[in-house]
C-alpha cells in the first residue's frame, strides 16, 4: 500500500519510476475500485501474525466487478506489513484506491493488491493509464 494512505509522505521512488510501476499495476489489475476499510482482523502471534482487511466498494469500479466485500491478507512478507501493523484497527473507515489481481494458486484463490491514496488526482491518473493501456492492446 502506498504510504500516503497512512498520511505519510512517499519517499519510495522518483515520479518517473512511480509512474512506470503504477502503469504496470493498472494494466495487470483485474479490479480497480475505490474502497473503504470495513474491518481489520489480526490472526496469529509472533512471526505468524497476519492481518485480514475487509474492503467495501464506495464507488463504481473503474475496472472489473465487485459484488461483495473484498478481503486482502497482509502477512509478514508484505511490504505493507509494518504500516498495517502500526495502524491496525485505526485503518477502519479509511478509503483507498484498490488495484487487485486475482490468482488461483493450487486451487486457492488469492488476491494480490496495491492500495493507492483515494484522491481525485490519483483517480484521474489511473483513468489516463487505463486509456493508455487500451491504446496499447
Amino acid at each position: 500500500m502506498a504510504s500516503e494512505i497512512f498520511d505519510m509522505p512517499s519517499a519510495e521512488q522518483t515520479p518517473a519510476q512511480r509512474q512506470r510501476q503504477l502503469y504496470g499495476r493498472v494494466s495487470e489489475a483485474d479490479v480497480i475500485v475505490q474502497v473503504r476499510v470495513s474491518t481489520v482482523t489480526r490472526d496469529g502471534t509472533g512471526e505468524d501474525v497476519r492481518y485480514t482487511l475487509s474492503l467495501s466498494a464506495v464507488a463504481t469500479p473503474l475496472r472489473g466487478e465487485v459484488d461483495a466485500p473484498i478481503e486482502v491478507v497482509v502477512g509478514p512478507t508484505s511490504p505493507s506489513f509494518a504500516l498495517v501493523r502500526s495502524e491496525d484497527t485505526r485503518l477502519v473507515g479509511r478509503q483507498l484506491l484498490l488495484l487487485l489481481k486475482r490468482f488461483d494458486e493450487s486451487g486457492t484463490r488469492t488476491n494480490h493488491f496495491r492500495g493507492e491514496a483515494a484522491t481525485p488526482a490519483n483517480v484521474a491518473q489511473i483513468r489516463k493509464l487505463m486509456a493508455l493501456d487500451e491504446l496499447n492492446e
